[in-house]
């Protein structure tokens, strides 16, 4: 198992948080042999759930750097996450 079930499925919550990931850009239509039709870039935020279990969001794209809102706020896209501070 490479992820936590509690991550991987419905309603994706974990510590006072909610996941999500969201595939990026054009689709890959020609995937390489024995791979799934994917993206090439993505998205991955936490938001909180509550405002009892944090007050900051954070998010990831494939650069791999974490970057967070200090307010909550949701992060739309990659250009939004990237122009947050990074932890």
């Amino acid at each position: 198992m490479l992820i936590d079930n509690m991550l991987a499925f419905a309603p994706n919550q974990h510590s006072g948080y909610v996941f999500s990931y969201a595939g990026q850009g054009p689709a890959n239509p020609n995937p390489p042999a024995g791979c799934a039709a994917g993206y090439s870039s993505y998205l991955i935020t936490a938001m909180p759930s509550n405002v009892n279990t944090g007050t900051q969001s954070f998010c990831s794209d494939e650069a791999m750097v974490v970057h967070y809102s200090s307010i909550g706020a949701a992060i739309a896209n990659p250009a939004a996450c990237e122009a947050l501070p990074a932890l």
